[in-house]
């Protein structure tokens, strides 16, 4: 079924109920985990929609509207029903060249697996990939997503407006000073603050300053006219504009950001010498260790384990341990070094006195070792 697009918008005016995320191919509508909880302890779950996938599809006078699957709807609660059937459209009529639909038709219907032709994901995945490029504490983006941000929800200027200063949010006014002052040292050129006038200069345009300027005007200048695009909110338009479809026009800048933000990936990662995902994913394994909040007990276990600094591990034991009538069932591990000694790690647990407690046997219970691998450092992390 085929809905306005604005059908959405009851639901993007409370974001702290629900969420919308779009690229340019789907569309998703959920309830935001708070909610959810919130409502599953009111025990009034199913009282909103739970999850509502949709894809985009263009119509003939060039608008665009969001293809709904039929079970999807059933998701919806009755006293909803009413808001989406005043939107449904009853006999559309559609373009022939319509990509992004076609490609929803193929992912959704004929089950094929495709990359989607992603602009929001992808944009955030950039950020990501920039900032690993940068040391963590002087990241060039201090955030990597809005969940604000997504395609206008109704085909007029002012919808997309509101969608470009989202936009805006992630780009312009989320790029740091440390970090273009950090690569601006490691470049060997100090960023310009001020303009000529002696007005401060926004960060893209402090950005701009220590970048060649070939590589300023591709990756720069799409950002600084998503920029003034965002001040003309307030401009008057004092001439009719002809139709405009406001959703082709804002991919159309969200595939120039991410373009702009792919080139400045690539020469970043050439100028610095590092490779983004790399750093990204090593970084990304350092944070999946295990968190240390306080000391052992009893302490000196510390000095025990310590006994392996500066050793050389020849080979490794991990399995199951021998089991005992007493003990819970559990994993070992013995590092055995090149000088004869060895370290063995096991866990340990109060098995016994829960079993005398409830009346079960210690071995009912279950523990087991899970080792992390961290690779050596890549060029370009800390």
């Amino acid at each position: 079924m085929y809905f306005e697009r604005r059908v959405l918008a009851r639901y993007q005016a409370e974001p702290d109920k629900y969420q919308i995320r779009e690229d340019g191919v789907n569309g998703r509508l959920t309830l935001t985990d708070a909610y959810a909880r919130e409502l599953t302890a009111r025990g009034e779950w199913g009282t909103e929609p739970g999850e509502i996938g949709y894809g985009f599809r263009k119509k003939v006078d060039g608008t665009t509207c969001i293809a709904v699957v039929g079970w999807d709807l059933q998701k919806i609660p009755k006293d909803q029903l009413y808001h989406w059937r005043s939107e449904r459209l009853l006999a559309p009529k559609f373009a022939d060249d319509d990509p992004p639909f076609k490609q929803f038709w193929r992912m959704n219907f004929e089950g094929r697996w495709e990359d989607a032709d992603v602009t929001i994901p992808k944009m955030g995945e950039l950020l990501e990939l920039v900032n690993a490029c940068f040391p963590r504490e002087m990241a060039l983006f201090r955030r990597l997503e809005n969940p604000m941000l997504h395609y206008p929800q109704t085909d007029n200027r002012a919808a997309y407006i509101q969608s470009v200063a989202e936009l805006n949010k992630l780009l312009a006014e989320n790029v740091d000073e440390k970090g273009i002052d950090w690569l601006g040292k490691t470049l060997g050129k100090e960023p310009a603050k001020k303009s000529q006038g002696g007005d401060k200069l926004g960060t893209l345009k402090q950005l701009q300053s220590v970048l060649p300027p070939d590589i300023a005007k591709t990756c720069i200048e799409p950002l600084l006219k998503i920029n003034r695009e965002r001040q003309r909110v307030h401009a008057v338009q004092t001439v009719p504009r002809e139709k405009t479809n406001y959703w082709q026009l804002f991919d159309s800048q969200l595939r120039a950001a991410c373009h702009a933000l792919q080139a400045l990936l690539c020469w970043l990662e050439k100028e610095l010498g590092r490779d983004a995902r790399q750093v990204k994913g090593w970084r990304d394994k350092i944070d999946w260790l295990p968190k240390i909040v306080g000391p052992p007990n009893p302490g000196f276990k510390t000095s025990t384990a310590e006994n392996c600094v500066g050793r050389t591990v020849e080979r490794v034991e991990f399995g199951r341990q021998e089991p005992h009538p007493d003990v819970h069932e559990c994993e070992a591990i013995i590092l055995h070094f090149t000088d004869g000694s060895a370290l063995g790690i096991q866990t340990g647990s109060n098995a016994q006195n829960l079993a005398g407690r409830y009346g079960l046997r210690p071995p009912d219970f279950h523990t087991d070792i899970i080792p992390w691998w961290v690779g050596p450092r890549p060029k370009g992390a800390e």
